[in-house]
């Protein structure tokens, strides 16, 4: 492969009421990595708050691509049907030179380089048609071992796309059927087949890191009361950085607003009520020590 640091698309695929992520997904990206394209694919027509908001960054300036709407509708709706349906979109989607394929609930922070730049260099640093990281080591309670690759992250090109082509059918007829995609975590253990089913190198624990920073803030962490309770863990999952960098968000009056339009939908008010708790005890904690 010719080493090539063109364009870079950010895709994610939502369905029900994580549709109204998508404007915080949206703004983020562009104030984070300027040169990176947000695309979006919505399992249904989004409601009018969503439009709203989209119509609000337009008023502002904020130039993105239109979610594309009514993908897939006609597949069901099962625990992790629409998580798996990222890695298993057409190639047609792919108008970049890479597509970095993510969870739409992200606030995405600026850092030096950029996330597109960053996540670009780490792929040629490993050589592959692809990057991602591997997931959990051992299943949750077994000391089975976990073949996952992690689904918050995973960056592919068309050499990707060409290289899985065989064995994406099946796992969306899968998808499709309903005897995939109904566990949690499903789209993590499809992603690990479906790679090393194309004889494609996998990912260990010790290789693929990414600098803590590159983690960005996960909002779905905050919709789980035991995952804010566990101070020690969510402090590296929030690294001192992106604290500030959070802080500075905070106080850009464009996000102000898109948040609370995006806050009629009472689970992204709860889970940004939550972060902003978490944010704002820290910092107590912060100015008292």
């Amino acid at each position: 492969m010719v080493q090539n640091y063109g364009t870079l698309s950010v895709c994610t695929v939502t369905s029900g009421e994580f549709q109204n992520y998508i404007p915080i997904f949206i703004y983020t990206l562009r104030k984070a990595a300027p040169r990176a394209i947000a695309r979006c694919l919505h399992r249904g027509e989004l409601n009018e708050d969503v439009r709203g908001a989209l119509r609000f960054l337009q008023s502002k300036g904020v130039r993105y691509d239109a979610p594309i709407e009514n993908y897939k509708t006609d597949f069901p709706h099962n625990k992790s049907t629409t998580n798996c349906l990222r890695f298993l979109i057409e190639p047609s989607y792919l108008r970049e030179t890479f597509m970095y394929i993510t969870d739409v609930d992200f606030i995405f922070l600026p850092h030096e380089p950029p996330l597109d730049q960053y996540y670009i260099e780490r792929f040629w640093e490993w050589g592959q048609c692809y990057w991602a990281r591997r997931g959990f080591k051992r299943i949750v309670g077994s000391n089975e071992k976990a073949k996952r690759i992690a689904g918050g992250g995973v960056l592919v090109t068309a050499d990707w796309f060409q290289a899985t082509e065989r064995l994406r059918g099946g796992y969306l007829e899968q998808v499709k059927d309903g005897t995939l995609g109904t566990v949690r975590e499903d789209d993590e253990k499809m992603l690990w087949y479906l790679c090393a089913g194309s004889e494609l190198k996998l990912p260990t624990k010790r290789g693929n890191r990414r600098k803590r920073k590159y983690k960005e803030i996960h909002i779905g962490d905050f919709k789980f009361d035991h995952r804010v309770a566990k101070k020690k863990k969510m402090k590296k999952k929030i690294p001192k950085g992106n604290y500030y960098k959070w802080h500075r968000l905070e106080e850009d009056p464009v996000w102000l607003e898109l948040v609370e339009m995006c806050c009629k939908s009472e689970m992204v008010k709860d889970s940004i009520t939550s972060l902003r708790t978490y944010m704002n005890d820290r910092k107590l904690l912060t100015l008292e020590n």
